[in-house]
């Protein structure tokens, strides 16, 4: 982003901003702010999701990005289980916002990128989970299944799209699904559940702007640490924001 906007500064004055935000027990939060006030979601006048109250900061370097990520990661909520001495309690959104202004005419150009860190599915007699940890893993699973549910009915085409079921799953969007496997036997039934998903999600079939159909495609990408991700993406998945 800052290269493109550094070779097309004779044309365009860009502005990119990030804001952090977690989901946590079904409450959206403010990752960079001192404020643990829940924030809620509105459709804005172009028709995109608004965050009301959400901190955004401007950043023109890859260095003040990673300052301002590090300041939303030690907020967000963690805890120690029986398999994750650092687990993380929340889904964690990170959201990137541009805005471009053409120096000649005036026009105005905005674009939006989210990435979003889910946190993962718990069995909890695995995990041991009690308490309010017992709490964070009910929320957890039960947006992962929402999550679930959306992606079934965007599979089997049907009218009712339950987007607005939970925070996780609100909006359309272009999106591009990463599911990153773990190597070790003992995460056996996660990597199978996980894949499951990838393979259903792989299946969705939606239709672009033109109302031309669009199938998601896959492929495996090996990492240094032999761990494998798949890739999942559409050119208009509208499944999160």
């Amino acid at each position: 982003l800052f290269r493109t906007a550094e070779e097309r500064s004779n044309d365009f004055d860009y502005t990119i901003s990030v804001s952090m935000l977690e989901i946590y027990n079904a409450k959206i939060r403010d990752l960079l702010s001192k404020n643990k006030n829940s924030l809620s979601i509105r459709i804005g006048d172009t028709g995109a999701l608004e965050i009301p109250g959400l901190l955004s900061f401007s950043v023109n370097t890859l260095q003040e990005v990673q300052e301002v990520l590090e300041r939303g990661r030690l907020n967000r909520a963690s805890t120690a289980t029986d398999l994750n001495d650092h687990s993380s309690r929340s889904h964690a959104i990170v959201r990137v916002h541009v805005l471009a202004v053409n120096r000649t005419t005036g026009a105005v150009s905005e674009s939006r990128l989210n990435l979003v860190d889910l946190a993962g599915s718990e069995r909890v007699s695995q995990s041991g989970a009690t308490g309010q940890q017992l709490k964070e893993a009910q929320f957890i699973n039960r947006s992962l299944s929402e999550l679930g549910n959306v992606v079934n009915a965007l599979r089997q085409r049907q009218q009712h799209i339950p987007f607005r079921n939970c925070q996780l799953t609100h909006g359309e969007s272009k999106t591009l699904l990463i599911v990153q496997l773990a190597p070790d036997m003992s995460a056996i039934q996660e990597t199978v559940s996980s894949l499951i998903f990838a393979d259903k999600v792989s299946k969705v079939q939606t239709r672009n702007m033109n109302g031309k159909n669009l199938q998601l495609g896959y492929s495996s990408l090996s990492t240094p640490s032999g761990s494998t991700r798949l890739r999942i993406s559409n050119n208009f998945a509208g499944i999160l924001w």
